[in-house]
């Protein structure tokens, strides 16, 4: 299954979808417990400051999934949060 959906880390709204979108995928393709997988994959859709930012990231990030949602929600989203104040309650 082939998505439309890039992160190039413009916005926390952006981020969740991104995130919510490689969840629902490797769910879609029966790899929702594929690590290797699903962290491949999300690579793959990464583009600008987010793939910069993930390449910047230490091997063990990279290789868990959990780490990587971790590190894009605390970049991406709790940030945004924290310099503009609570606009919504994360999902992640």
């Amino acid at each position: 299954m082939a998505t439309n959906v890039t992160f190039s880390g413009t916005s926390p709204e952006e981020c969740e979808t991104f995130l919510a979108t490689v969840h629902r995928d490797a769910l879609a393709n029966g790899k929702y417990l594929d690590e290797k997988w699903i962290t491949f994959y999300a690579a793959s859709l990464l583009r600008g400051d987010a793939l910069v930012f993930y390449e910047n990231l230490d091997a063990k990030t990279k290789a868990s999934w959990a780490a990587i949602r971790t590190a894009f929600v605390n970049r991406y989203v709790r940030s945004s949060q924290e310099s503009s104040g609570p606009r919504y309650e994360s999902a992640w």
